[in-house]
């Protein structure tokens, strides 16, 4: 992770890595966007992703929604643009201010 990192950074200005480890059958956080690209890259088990539409495009950090504990209604979400299965080695991109979430398998 920290080798992708710098690699990226060499192309980027900026390049960080969160790392989460969830139980199975379980969510680490509620459905959200972020104000930045995310890739995503799975180390181990399996995580069910769904990403959905961008409410507020390219949004700035005080414009992300779903964070500081309020959470999204569906309509707020928009459409379901993808619904993958995460194994070992895959890798998601989710564009700035997409919103997405995450449910751990029986794997984690």
């Amino acid at each position: 992770v920290n080798a992708l990192c710098a690699a990226l950074a060499a192309i980027f200005p900026h390049a960080f890595a969160n790392m989460y480890l969830t139980p199975p059958h379980s969510q680490a956080v509620h459905p959200h966007s972020d104000d930045r690209d995310v890739f995503l890259l799975q180390i181990w088990g399996s995580k069910e992703w769904k990403v959905y539409g961008a409410p507020q495009p390219l949004p700035y950090s005080d414009e992300q929604v779903g964070k500081a504990g309020r959470r999204l209604s569906s309509a707020e979400m928009g459409p379901l643009t993808l619904h993958q299965e995460l194994r070992t080695g895959d890798v998601l991109y989710v564009p700035r201010g997409f919103v997405h979430e995450a449910a751990a398998q029986e794997d984690g």
